[in-house]
């Protein structure tokens, strides 16, 4: 089915679903027996790689721009010249006023990957509350342009702070897909490519992103002779 983040799979493993959102970019890196045997052993409620964004208790960078872009709302721009002499426009922030943003001691800012597994207990969780209503919702639909980018994006922040201050669920700060962030600078992670080969046969992903279809052609290929189709074999032959 379709989701904000590109497509939403369901699992059905010994009566259990298993919820994990995929895109075209996203591909198997086990064999469909592997998953399943692996989704029969999780026990948490949510696996999302995400974590409680605190910069003064972090340090991390992305904790102070996601904190600044909640914090402050952007009213224009202005032509500027960075210490490289690279001309950028320079964004004019005024800060929000503090009633209408939702995030503060009781209820956490969170941030993270918006491709993650969902069990069963969190997606009952989130389909129970009056999401629409919910005040973290309301602030993108009202305190964010609609028909501008919005940061910190809300794939990103949404899901993740709902089910990171839900008590009642245990969740696990992963995803299961194995991404490469090495030497990235534009929010974009690596395309994956046969160099990446060793490093996803030692990797205990289930999926793995980003797979472009030119530049990641011969890693298709392997993913789908040595790994794919071998697994097909192995049950084959049971």
């Amino acid at each position: 089915m379709p989701s904000s983040a590109g497509w939403s799979a369901c699992f059905v493993c010994r009566n259990r679903r298993w919820y994990a959102t995929l895109s075209p970019t996203c591909y198997p890196i086990k064999p469909a027996s592997v998953i399943a045997n692996r989704l029969n052993q999780l026990t948490a409620d949510f696996y999302v790689d995400m974590r409680r964004v605190d910069f003064q208790s972090s340090g991390i960078e992305l904790d102070k721009h996601v904190e600044d872009a909640v914090a402050r709302r952007t009213i224009g721009v202005i032509p500027f010249i960075s210490r490289r002499g690279q001309f950028y426009w320079r964004p004019l922030r005024v800060r929000r006023p503090r009633a209408v943003i939702p995030f503060g001691e009781n209820f956490r800012l969170y941030h993270g990957s918006d491709w993650f597994v969902l069990g069963q207990r969190a997606v009952a969780y989130l389909l129970n509350l009056n999401v629409w209503e919910h005040p973290v919702v309301q602030f993108y639909l009202t305190a964010y342009p609609q028909n501008r980018p919005q940061a910190p994006s809300p794939v990103e922040t949404v899901i993740q702070s709902l089910l990171g201050n839900a008590s009642q669920l245990r969740g696990q700060y992963r995803n299961w897909h194995y991404i490469d962030w090495r030497g990235t600078t534009d929010w974009h992670p690596r395309l994956l490519t046969e160099q990446h080969w060793p490093e996803l046969l030692e990797s205990d992903a289930l999926w793995a992103r980003k797979l472009d279809l030119e530049c990641s052609a011969g890693l298709r290929r392997r993913l789908d002779a040595d790994l794919l189709d071998a697994g097909k074999a192995h049950l084959s032959a049971r």
